[in-house]
């Protein structure tokens, strides 16, 4: 924000600017907006807002809801973890969803999430074509 405000500050005080300076600072403001609207978006993608309304169990079940042509089943218990963990869950769950659409030729996936004695397992199987398609991961 700083470098948009001296941007905008040159720009108002550009009396006696050439059309060349004055062009480069109004492409200046402009490349500005764009970098902290991009800079925006990337930081709300690094944790789904679906994580933040609903939880990872109920964001596991809206992520299979997006997946077309094959049937998914999620089972999860809903308990909170921290931030990390639940963001690394999900996009585990997601790349792994999007893996078994692409190259399984699969008919079901099952999401499966589960915590004991401390360890929170996610393990993502379905009745695809090729090797066993299994997938764990383990926290």
């Amino acid at each position: 924000m700083s470098l948009r405000f001296h941007l905008d500050a040159a720009a108002d005080a550009r009396v006696d600017a050439s059309e060349f300076a004055t062009a480069q600072l109004v492409h200046a403001c402009e490349l500005a907006d764009l970098t902290f609207d991009e800079a925006r978006a990337a930081i709300n993608d690094l944790r789904p807002p679906v994580l933040d309304d609903l939880g990872l169990a109920d964001g596991l079940a809206s992520l299979a809801r997006t997946i077309t042509g094959v049937e998914v089943t999620v089972d999860a218990d809903e308990y909170r973890l921290p931030e990390h963990v639940e963001i690394a869950l999900y996009r585990i769950a997601q790349e792994a969803l999007q893996n078994v659409v692409k190259h399984a030729r699969a008919a079901s996936v099952r999401v499966r999430l589960r915590r004991a004695d401390g360890v929170v397992t996610l393990r993502i199987a379905d009745d695809g074509r090729g090797h066993p398609r299994r997938r764990s991961a383990a926290w």
